[in-house]
């Protein structure tokens, strides 16, 4: 039973269409985080590719982190925040909030899925 399971999760996550849109060799994600959550999730990239997110809060300051990719930025409300980076590491990685913006700051994360 595991094993299909395995097999079922591996087919899902590869059908999944890479996010936001490619522009002069970047793919370009507009990203909102908001109590508790980021919009997309996930977050869909291919390996190699260069990626700028475009991060903005819709409510409260929060921050944006993602540990592998060293990536940690705080986000005040209404400000757009653009995040480079490579995406030279393949695999499925957290995104949390780096900034308490409530009682549900420890659920907010979300996932970026580089394959």
């Amino acid at each position: 039973m595991r094993i299909y399971i395995t097999i079922f999760l591996t087919m899902f996550l590869f059908a999944l269409p890479a996010s936001g849109e490619e522009n002069k060799d970047i793919r370009e994600i507009e990203v909102e985080a908001y109590r508790y959550a980021f919009k997309p999730d996930p977050i869909v990239v291919r390996k190699g590719e260069k990626v700028r997110l475009l991060v903005k809060s819709a409510d409260v300051t929060h921050g944006i982190q993602i540990k592998e990719y060293r990536i940690n930025e705080k986000l005040p409300k209404g400000e757009t925040k653009a995040i480079e980076f490579t995406a030279s590491k393949p695999g499925e990685f957290t995104i949390y909030c780096s900034v308490y913006c409530g009682p549900g700051h420890g659920r907010m994360h979300g996932r970026l899925i580089v394959r």
